[in-house]
């Protein structure tokens, strides 16, 4: 089994922590806690769901979860580098960058947990939902705890283990879809992406019918958009673009005159974000800390952590007239963009220049279009490829594309590099296209070693499987471990 102690009610810990008021006096330890004085009202259930949220939300328990979900994938990619300055880095990060970690490593321990601490709290919602009258509310909580679940084991079984599309029978994660304790070995690619697509569609099903109005909790769209991604990694151009799709209902990109503005606010294209205000974020463990840019303003930024950069080629890629563009500061006395060993960044940035606060977003609208392009032009059916992508050029101030069918699927993953770097997905897109790492050469990228190129399929491209989950599970050995790490 995992062996992540299951919090289970509480999540209630990481409900009071994102809580801190006056009326948080008596916890009761989730030790203590039964089911029986839990799942029997919608409140109780609703506390749990939020606890579980809040793994992804307050800032300890964020730090083993939306930090490797936002950051691993980026910079084990080719668009985003750890400083090696020691004036800006604390030194976090640079083994996954380096592609040095270990079974033992805390980049490999920490999203484990973390993720599995969700999964954990989700599965006892789900085995004890029964327990609620039917209600609209009951639907709302199950349809959000299968989301929950989906959306960690999606992150964990493209960071764990081999491609969908390309290595569906290697063996993969741990799938626990009920609270319990007992061993379990790796489950297969396809097994994990099977369970997750029945698990979404139900979840779609339910909460099509009642979403909560607060884009802080998964509602029909967000649910529509995880499907799709599960979809895109699966190939299924039919299914991928009707959720897609559905996930766009209601939902506008915003144009270049409120793109820098509200990106890091709950904006028209929010599918799903969590809300980090004054009196609870994250501070020194929010997400724009370890971009360094805090604020939008060079001269008056608050530094963070200060670990991460972009490399110029990503700067490279995008057009002067790309609204995209003016996120990457510049000095103003040469008019070239900052580069303190990488280039400087302000896309995830706090409001009003106050450390950690914001709303960040976890799914967006034009990641919908983009998988619609995707799907469509793999099966050659270019002309809706086409018009997707075109929806998302248009916003960000670009013409349409203008180049020839042959090469619209390189210039989708183009696309793909440009709207949505910092956010957690070129390593998952390499993998998926079957993509090698390049990093030698490349302007101001490949700062900690001289030569970094790994082959298409590469091995290191996966995490170590926890020594700890090895040691502890009776249902694997070492022999169980990834092939780079054996």
């Amino acid at each position: 089994m995992n062996r992540i102690k299951q919090t289970i009610i509480a999540l209630a810990i990481g409900l009071s922590l994102a809580n801190c008021g006056d009326d948080f006096l008596d916890t009761t330890s989730s030790d203590q806690m039964s089911d029986s004085n839990t799942f029997t009202t919608i409140d109780g259930a609703q506390q749990v769901l939020t606890g579980a949220y809040d793994w992804l939300t307050n800032g300890w328990l964020a730090h083993m979860t939306n930090q490797y979900i936002f950051f691993l994938p980026d910079i084990m990619g080719d668009d985003a580098l750890v400083t090696p300055d020691p004036n800006y880095n604390y030194g976090r990060f640079v083994s996954p960058y380096q592609y040095t970690v270990s079974p033992g490593s805390t980049y490999t321990d920490d999203p484990w947990k973390g993720c599995y601490s969700i999964i954990d709290n989700t599965n006892a919602i789900l085995d004890n939902i029964g327990n609620l009258a039917e209600s609209a509310e009951r639907n709302r909580i199950e349809g959000e705890a299968l989301s929950l679940r989906a959306y960690t084991y999606h992150f964990l079984v493209r960071m764990y283990a081999k491609p969908v599309n390309k290595y569906p029978d290697n063996p993969s994660i741990i799938l626990r879809i009920s609270s319990g304790t007992e061993d379990l070995p790796r489950a297969t690619v396809k097994d994990v992406y099977n369970q997750l697509v029945v698990d979404m569609e139900k979840a779609c099903g339910l909460l099509d019918q009642h979403s909560s109005s607060s884009k802080a909790y998964i509602g029909a769209n967000a649910a529509h958009g995880i499907l799709a991604r599960l979809y895109l990694d699966l190939g299924d151009e039919t299914n991928g673009i009707k959720h897609a799709n559905a996930a766009l209902k209601g939902v506008n990109l915003m144009n270049t005159a409120v793109y820098t503005a509200d990106f890091c606010e709950v904006n028209s294209e929010t599918l799903w974000a969590f809300e980090c205000p004054t009196d609870d974020n994250q501070f020194y463990l929010s997400l724009p800390s370890f971009w360094y840019l805090c604020g939008d303003d060079y001269e008056d930024a608050v530094i963070g952590y200060s670990s991460l950069r972009v490399s110029k080629a990503l700067i490279n890629l995008m057009e002067d007239k790309d609204i995209r563009k003016t996120q990457f500061p510049k000095d103003s006395e040469i008019n070239d963009y900052i580069s303190e060993t990488g280039y400087l960044t302000t896309k995830i940035h706090s409001r009003n220049n106050e450390m950690g606060q914001g709303s960040f977003n976890m799914l967006r609208g034009s990641e919908m279009y983009l998988i619609i392009a995707e799907l469509a032009a793999d099966k050659q059916h270019y002309d809706v490829a086409k018009e997707a992508l075109n929806v998302v050029r248009i916003a960000r101030g670009l013409d349409k594309y203008s180049g020839t069918d042959a090469g619209l699927a390189d210039e989708i993953q183009q696309e793909r590099r440009r709207e949505l770097f910092a956010e957690g997905h070129r390593l998952f897109d390499m993998k998926r296209r079957g993509l090698a790492l390049t990093r030698t050469g490349v302007d101001g990228h490949d700062l900690w070693t001289s030569q970094l190129d790994l082959p298409a399929g590469s091995d290191r491209f996966e995490l170590p499987i926890p020594q700890a989950e090895i040691d502890a599970n009776g249902e694997l050995t070492n022999n169980d471990q990834n092939p780079a790490y054996k």
